[in-house]
């Protein structure tokens, strides 16, 4: 009977399926086989070879961390063409400025803001910084460049309102200007302002003050020598009003997880030796300001205190005329540099060489500080700071 049923079987071109055969169909659902030891036997499953490549590579891939939010943040380059030196009477050039703006176009796409602490149109007009940053339009560095208001000829000239004034995107912003006037009697007080950005999934407040040294306690002097044109104390309650009142708004924002990072930008430091009781402290403790940015002094220096990190950036190709043991930055935990300067440009000697920009990374829990050279190497750090 056997031998029979092989003959018809061969006659009709019948064969006998294979197991695996029968559960893939057609050849091209080619099936992977697995065993599984589970318990006390054995059990067998079938997948498409496509569909378990699909999954195990999903299961492989890493969750990419995101990219942190990058700030750059300089001062005190006086002008494009210089500044006047005392000593010899002549406009000394700064040889940084244009190597540094060159060295940020090439970085353009990976900057979301460069914040300047002031002192930056003192001897030009204000259009030929804006026209330096807008060389390569493709950098976009123009539309990125946030600054606050120096002293001396940038306030009592009016060079900053003017600067902010033709710059459409610092005029869009919410803003408020001291009515003191210039030398000449005219207003020509300086502007401050806040933006807020959300970048990769953070929030980012930048406030930009004006002339903070109007803040030490019980400060009434005049500006610019104009006696009757302000009354400086007026002006001083109404940018504090303005202050408080945008720094509670950005905290009463915060939800959970999603806390804003805070910056305040000035030019003359918050703290000092001479402003240690500076009216502005309490708001910052209260507000939990994250960081402070001035200039001012020709030097780098960092200090953290009541959980705000100070830090003054204002050598970025000034003449350095002043050194660490001045008024101003007495008391901060770190100091460059250390010696006492006098009209000295801020490459040379080789020992005083700290031009520097600041290199900011923010993260979600913490954010990082790095004083940089222009090839690329840090003065320290970077230094880790938790949010």
């Amino acid at each position: 009977m056997q031998q029979r049923r092989r003959v018809e079987r061969r006659a009709t071109g019948c064969r006998r399926r294979h197991p695996l055969r029968a559960l893939g169909g057609a050849p091209a659902a080619v099936m992977v086989l697995a065993l599984v030891l589970a318990g006390r036997g054995a059990a067998f499953f079938a997948l498409p070879a496509a569909a378990a490549q699909g999954t195990a590579a999903t299961q492989a891939a890493p969750t990419a961390a995101p990219r942190p939010i990058r700030l750059v943040a300089y001062g005190d380059d006086e002008s494009i063409g210089g500044r006047p030196l005392p000593i010899i009477g002549r406009m000394m050039p700064n040889p940084f400025l244009p190597k540094l703006i060159e060295h940020l176009w090439k970085q353009a796409e990976e900057i979301d803001l460069i914040l300047h602490a002031g002192d930056f149109v003192r001897y030009d007009p204000p259009e030929s910084y804006r026209d330096l940053l807008r060389r390569d339009d493709a950098s976009r560095l123009w539309e990125k460049f946030f600054p606050t208001s120096g002293g001396d000829e940038e306030y009592c000239e009016g060079r900053f309102a003017a600067f902010f004034e033709l710059a459409e995107h610092l005029r869009a912003l919410p803003h408020g200007r001291d009515a003191c006037a210039g030398r000449d009697g005219r207003p020509r007080g300086g502007y401050y302002y806040y933006l807020e950005r959300r970048i990769r999934g953070q929030r980012l407040v930048v406030v930009v003050l004006h002339n903070p040294d109007q803040y030490a306690a019980g400060e009434r002097r005049t500006q610019c020598g104009a006696e009757a044109a302000c009354d400086p104390l007026s002006q001083r309650n109404a940018q504090h009003r303005w202050l408080e009142e945008t720094l509670r708004a950005a905290r009463q924002t915060d939800r959970g997880g999603d806390r804003a990072f805070i910056i305040l930008l000035s030019h003359r430091p918050l703290y000092s030796a001479t402003y240690r009781r500076n009216l502005i402290q309490p708001l910052l403790r209260r507000y939990r300001v994250n960081l402070v940015i001035a200039g001012d002094q020709h030097l780098y220096a960092r200090k953290l205190l009541d959980g705000t990190l100070h830090v003054i950036s204002g050598l970025a190709g000034s003449l350095g005329t002043g050194g660490c043991h001045n008024d101003f930055v007495v008391g901060y935990d770190r100091c460059l540099p250390p010696a006492e300067l006098k009209y000295v440009l801020g490459y040379n000697p080789p020992e005083h060489r700290y031009d520097h920009y600041l290199d900011l990374r923010i993260f979600p829990d913490h954010f990082t500080l790095a004083p940089t050279r222009l090839g690329g190497a840090a003065i320290e750090g970077p230094l880790r700071f938790p949010r």
